[in-house]
């Protein structure tokens, strides 16, 4: 699993006619990304966020809601702002 979180998988095109807003995946039910990383060309950045407890198995304090809220501060260290669209599976 990459250290990186999130992990830029793909890069948005150099030239782009019109820019893309980014694509952030959050992990599956088992906590990894991987699956991402075999999409086919998306055409703009695409980030995945993997369970920062997969190796602890730890459960998240406050659950879900604390959960949302650490993914939140992912994606703005990771130096996105503004609009992205969020998906997942």
């Amino acid at each position: 699993m990459n250290d990186k979180n999130p992990a830029q998988v793909q890069f948005a095109p150099r030239f782009p006619q019109k820019p893309s807003t980014p694509l952030v995946l959050i992990h599956d039910g088992g906590g990894t990304t991987f699956s991402y990383f075999t999409l086919g060309n998306l055409h703009r950045s695409v980030w995945a966020i993997h369970n920062p407890n997969f190796f602890t198995a730890a459960q998240w304090e406050g659950g879900m809601d604390a959960m949302a809220r650490h993914y939140i501060d992912l994606i703005h260290d990771a130096g996105l702002s503004g609009p992205v669209l969020l998906g997942g599976k």
